[in-house]
């Protein structure tokens, strides 16, 4: 009989056998993004702040949810308003709106919170000037790379960073991986005098 082998031919080609999930196919990255968008409509708060830090831990990739999370900052829950700000600093917004969060996070005991947080302030340059004289602490005060991270986010906020300048030239005479940094935010900040500060 060729009933027993027909069905195993229909079966294979089905695939039978196959763990379930196999048989759907692959939900792809956009459509994570997509389903992680549309959990930020929730009437639930612990959903959208679920959302919001699934999207965060996506990193650049989850690049199209950034103004759906813009609008989410004016959520009705101080939680999920949190998560949301930190979710686009991971994924490398550089919405002004973050500015007043990120400040907060500067005296974060994490150094990944910390340093997360520095190298969002530089992301958004100029309009993260109520920062500088959060990082100039941090740059007198924190360990080598902290130090370097600050500098570097001073030199990205640019001639509005000039209020720094005096504590940049000071880090002129420190190790050396911080006086390459230092030098070259001071190059950005006041162009004219940061060749006579070398």
């Amino acid at each position: 009989m060729r009933v027993l082998p027909l069905l195993a031919l229909i079966c294979l080609m089905l695939g039978c056998g196959r763990e379930p999930h196999d048989a759907f196919r692959t939900v792809t990255a956009r459509d994570a993004i997509a389903a992680r968008i549309e959990d930020l409509e929730s009437p639930e708060p612990s959903a959208r702040k679920m959302a919001a830090n699934a999207l965060g831990a996506m990193g650049r990739p989850a690049e199209p949810a950034i103004p759906r999370l813009v609008e989410a900052l004016e959520d009705d829950d101080a939680e999920v308003r949190e998560e949301v700000a930190w979710a686009l600093t991971r994924i490398g917004s550089s919405h002004a709106a973050l500015v007043p969060f990120l400040i907060a996070k500067l005296h974060d005991k994490s150094e990944e919170t910390l340093g997360t947080a520095i190298m969002g302030l530089g992301r958004i340059g100029p309009d993260a000037e109520p920062a500088v004289p959060f990082l100039i602490e941090l740059l007198h005060d924190g360990d080598p790379l902290t130090q370097r991270l600050a500098a570097e986010s001073l030199g990205s906020i640019g001639p509005r960073a000039a209020l720094a300048a005096p504590e940049l030239r000071e880090a002129l005479k420190r190790e050396p991986g911080l006086r390459k940094v230092a030098a070259a935010a001071l190059e950005k900040i006041v162009p004219e005098t940061a060749s006579t500060s070398k």
